[in-house]
């Protein structure tokens, strides 16, 4: 719910950033999104081979770690090469959170539970996209572009620590996770 809320507040205030705020053209706006969805994309040719090398929960990890460096990035400039370097980043980081969120998903419920659980995990994680969406455009109007960035922080630190307490809670994590012996 986070990754994607996380990744859809920074694509959709990207562009008003960039025009808007910085003067780009909308061609290198059009640019940036076309790089943030390689982003989003082409680690799914990998993620899951990353999966099965290095765990489930280091997976996410460095998908919220990805997140948090786009939301630096987006802080500390506003050139093309800023705008870009933090869209690739929140694109790729979605990718982890999102390929590994929805495996661990199907390690938590039984099977007769399967059809509730994937039907409640997509009507939290569609609501969260409206809300972050719909939010993209009045937050940026009303704090500008650094704390749009600075908004994900605290998103993101929260979902850090559950990861970090799945990982390092003895019996938390279903086995073969990627928790710490």
């Amino acid at each position: 719910v986070i990754g994607w809320g996380v990744m859809v507040l920074m694509m959709a205030a990207t562009p008003l950033a960039m025009v808007r705020e910085y003067g780009h053209t909308f061609e290198r706006a059009a640019l940036v999104a076309q790089w943030h969805m390689v982003g989003m994309f082409a680690p799914s040719f990998f993620t899951g081979w990353l999966i099965s090398r290095f765990g489930l929960l280091n997976v996410l990890i460095a998908g919220l770690c990805l997140s948090a460096t786009a939301a630096l990035i987006g802080m500390s400039g506003n050139t093309l090469e800023f705008f870009l370097a933090a869209n690739i980043c929140v694109g790729t980081g979605w990718n982890f959170l999102f390929v590994g969120s929805t495996h661990l998903l199907t390690t938590v419920y039984r099977p007769e539970e399967k059809n509730k659980s994937q039907g409640l995990n997509d009507a939290l994680v569609f609501q969260s996209v409206a809300a972050f969406s719909f939010s993209a455009g009045m937050l940026h109007n009303a704090v500008g572009w650094v704390s749009v960035c600075i908004v994900l922080l605290p998103f993101i630190a929260v979902v850090f620590v559950a990861v970090l307490w799945l990982k390092l809670t003895p019996g938390m994590a279903p086995p073969g996770l990627g928790r710490s012996g």
